[in-house]
């Protein structure tokens, strides 16, 4: 009669699981399930999970395969949709039959009014609150603050997701607070230029699609491009649609930290950095706004309310060149769906230049996870899929996926976009210090007529303000 199989201690298997889980995600399966031969570095894997037996390794795929992950998410602006997070969940459950399954009963982290996100997961009952979270760039200073994210560096089955070089420009570097890393980077929104290539051939000029203009030659074409009409009741023509809203709660498009990016400055870090409002590079990003708004007039104000009217001044005929943190919806949609040919290219650029990009979705594991190594398990799986389901993703291996799901995209949006990612910059502003720029540099500047300089004095006394009052 065989001997019945041993149990390992509960704290051996749980420790496995992570690493078994790291192992299958560097091997791969073959075509009949079994796993190929491995390299160095896979028998590196290996050998972390210790000496453990074939019936052991058994249990630990039993014992995945048995748990349940409760996926959260917080929604981004322009960003991820409802049916974007459900695939992102599908395609976590199909990718490895071993893994853990992630429930189809997602929550949506709605915020309620005055409520941060942190505060709000902190009103769910522990059944309801999700073991991981995906979450916008914006939100993680205030779940690193509220202690609700575990260091993915000191869990163990994460190396694989831990490696910079897999990572488009900085994106990587976005999860980390003080040196620990509490989440990875998933869903890019990058802010480059669209430009209709008939409208620019009417002047003679290509698409900054090599190198960007510098703000001499970005403005030199705006203007030969701009016709603003004399009738208030009509728009007229734009060399570059720059949106300025009026309301302090939305962000004009593109917001001054954008610009602030695309002229090679650094913005201010997440406790740190204030100063880098008064700095050469962000006051000729000013200076351009300032330009493009008050002397070219190549620009519309907008009351903040968002929808299908925005969409559509956006996307108007007229506008020669236009900039939003794009996806792939919005690029296939609203610009391959045209007749007109368009191209993408880069912003203007200063000395310095950095393709700035919308942190749409993060991911990290919540510290009331019910099981944590099942929950970083799930992370490997929808890390390796996300490329199937949302574009672009932070990983570089992804970006030839999208013509598969996209038809529309082309060969050469693909080859652009993998140059300007190469430069990628996070966008990591909280909620509350996106409003303290939109009220000293964006109003002041775009609506008002404020000295740049001044804008950059009053912001970085604003900011500073902010911090000493929350106590960093």
């Amino acid at each position: 009669m065989a001997e019945p199989r041993r149990l390992m201690p509960r704290r051996r298997l749980l420790g496995a699981a992570g690493s078994f889980a790291a192992l299958l995600a560097a091997c791969g399966s073959g075509a009949d399930g079994s796993l190929p031969p491995l390299n160095d570095q896979q028998r590196e894997i290996l050998d972390s999970v210790g000496a453990i037996s074939s019936d052991q390794i058994e249990l630990v795929a039993d014992y995945l395969a048995d748990q349940t992950v409760k996926l959260g998410y917080v929604q981004s602006p322009w960003g991820g949709r409802n049916e974007h997070y459900r695939n992102l969940a599908i395609g976590a459950n199909s990718w490895q039959e071993i893994y853990p399954r992630i429930r189809d009963d997602r929550v949506l982290i709605n915020q309620a009014e005055g409520l941060g996100v942190a505060e709000t997961l902190s009103t769910l009952s522990n059944e309801a609150r999700p073991d991981l979270l995906l979450f916008p760039g914006r939100d993680l200073a205030e779940l690193n603050r509220a202690g609700l994210l575990i260091e993915l560096d000191k869990a163990g089955g994460v190396e694989s997701l831990l490696r910079p070089g897999e990572y488009w420009g900085r994106t990587l570097a976005a999860g980390s607070v003080r040196g620990r890393q509490l989440a990875i980077p998933l869903m890019l929104g990058p802010w480059m230029m669209m430009c209709q290539l008939d409208l620019l051939s009417t002047v003679g000029v290509d698409p900054p699609i090599d190198r960007p203009w510098d703000i001499r030659q970005f403005l030199t074409n705006v203007a030969r491009l701009t016709n603003p009409s004399s009738n208030p009741t009509e728009r007229g023509a734009f060399g570059f649609m720059q949106l300025v809203s009026t309301n302090a709660n939305s962000d004009s498009m593109p917001p001054s930290w954008i610009w602030m990016l695309a002229m090679g400055a650094d913005l201010p870090g997440l406790d740190d950095g204030e100063e880098r409002l008064q700095s050469a590079e962000a006051l000729a990003a000013y200076e351009l706004i300032y330009a493009l708004v008050h002397d070219q007039r190549s620009a519309i104000k907008f009351d903040g309310v968002g929808g299908r009217s925005l969409r559509n001044t956006l996307f108007e005929n007229a506008n020669a060149m236009v900039s939003y943190p794009f996806n792939s919806g919005w690029l296939s949609q609203f610009w391959r769906g045209r007749e007109e040919p368009v191209s993408l290219a880069h912003l203007p650029a200063g000395p310095g230049h950095y393709t700035p990009v919308e942190m749409h979705m993060m991911l990290g594991v919540l510290t009331s996870a019910r099981d944590q190594e099942a929950a970083i398990a799930s992370m490997q799986a929808i890390a390796r899929t996300a490329g199937d389901s949302v574009f672009p993703t932070a990983r570089r291996s992804d970006v030839n996926k999208i013509t598969a799901l996209q038809p529309r995209i082309t060969r050469e949006d693909v080859d652009f976009m993998d140059q300007a990612l190469s430069e990628a910059e996070p966008v990591m502003l909280p909620g509350q210090e996106r409003s303290i720029m939109r009220r000293n540099i964006d109003l002041p500047l775009m609506v008002g007529r404020e000295n740049p300089e001044s804008a950059a004095s009053a912001a970085f006394a604003a900011l500073s303000e902010h911090r000493f009052n929350r106590g960093q």
